[in-house]
């Protein structure tokens, strides 16, 4: 069975519950999005709570948000997303380029063929005037669409609101070399960034951002 309720009187144990949770734990239907809700949780959630003498700690795995999580009488919803949507994803850049491209057309070309891809992608990013930091700017705009459509739906009720609300983004699909420290800049020099959420939590290759932003 999906472990939809996760509880525990110890905070310690309560977080070795949370991080054990893999996707031979949920049943076959569901195992791929539970898990990968999991996973993004298990990176984040050292950012979202800290030890205290509570003596009740119970998680569950709901829909709108994607979880429930009571500390005693106050109730956290945790509202988890990707950065990049999986649709987009599967168009990825070429290794340190800053351009999308199928991934099944580029695994058919040879060496010689991708040698030239990139020679010709690097020249047309050059008479485009893109910039070196490409990546990061798309990354960052992507991220802050994200937080402004879930900040929406959070204030439109599509999103369940409760004592706190806090949001994880997960970056799974940035080109390889993006600076992470350079799109947290890009986010926050963004003036159009405001958000209701209690903390907006950037979860990035092992690295694990709390946003701050204009409230």
């Amino acid at each position: 069975m999906s472990p939809k309720v996760i509880e525990s009187s110890s905070f310690s144990d309560f977080i070795n519950q949370v991080c054990s949770v893999t996707p031979k734990t949920h049943p076959p239907g569901r195992a791929t999005a539970d898990a990968r809700e999991f996973w993004i949780l298990q990176r984040a959630i050292s950012n979202i709570i800290e030890e205290t003498s509570s003596r009740k700690w119970r998680l569950i795995h709901q829909d709108k948000p994607d979880f429930l999580l009571e500390i005693d009488e106050a109730l956290v919803g945790i509202e988890v997303t990707e950065a990049v949507p999986q649709s987009l994803a599967q168009f990825m850049s070429f290794e340190n380029e800053q351009i999308y491209a199928p991934m099944k057309f580029w695994r058919e070309q040879s060496g010689a063929k991708r040698d030239r891809i990139r020679q010709m992608a690097a020249e047309s990013l050059k008479e485009a005037g893109i910039g070196s930091d490409e990546s990061e700017r798309l990354l960052s705009e992507l991220i802050c669409k994200r937080i402004a459509d879930k900040t929406k739906k959070l204030e439109d009720g599509a999103i369940k609101k409760y004592t706190k609300n806090h949001l994880v983004i997960y970056d799974r699909g940035s080109p390889a070399g993006t600076k992470l420290d350079r799109v947290v800049s890009l986010i926050l020099k963004n003036p159009k960034l405001v958000s209701t959420f209690d903390q907006v939590v950037l979860v990035s290759d092992g690295s694990c951002v709390n946003l701050r932003y204009q409230n």
